[in-house]
């Protein structure tokens, strides 16, 4: 929520293709942890988003390891989410008809 302060340890120099660059904004899960959205370039800019978990955050460290083996959102099918996903924003679902769940918001390339 600010002041907004940067971090000594930059994660730009320390990482790579696969999750350097932001692909959503951060969530904080129900058990406590954040989760950072990264864009997998490896293929092509923007190709697929994987899901980092934060697992150290103060003003002296930043460690992060990927929440899963597999892509949180890769292309699928044919149009517009065919060949590259590269955002994500997740938001609790705050409806009584389905507690617990979140709702997602994507984009795509063709």
């Amino acid at each position: 929520m600010g002041p907004w302060r940067s971090h000594w340890m930059p994660i730009a120099r320390t990482y790579n293709k696969r999750n350097v660059r932001p692909g959503g904004r951060p969530v904080h899960l129900e058990d406590g942890s954040i989760l950072r959205f990264a864009q997998d370039n490896r293929k092509c800019y923007g190709h697929q988003l994987q899901a980092m978990q934060v697992t150290r955050l103060n003003r002296l460290w930043f460690r992060e390891k990927p929440y899963r083996e597999k892509p949180i959102l890769a292309p699928f099918g044919t149009g517009w989410h065919s060949e590259r996903m590269h955002h994500l924003d997740l938001h609790p679902n705050t409806s009584d008809a389905v507690p617990g769940k979140w709702i997602g918001f994507f984009d795509g390339c063709n």
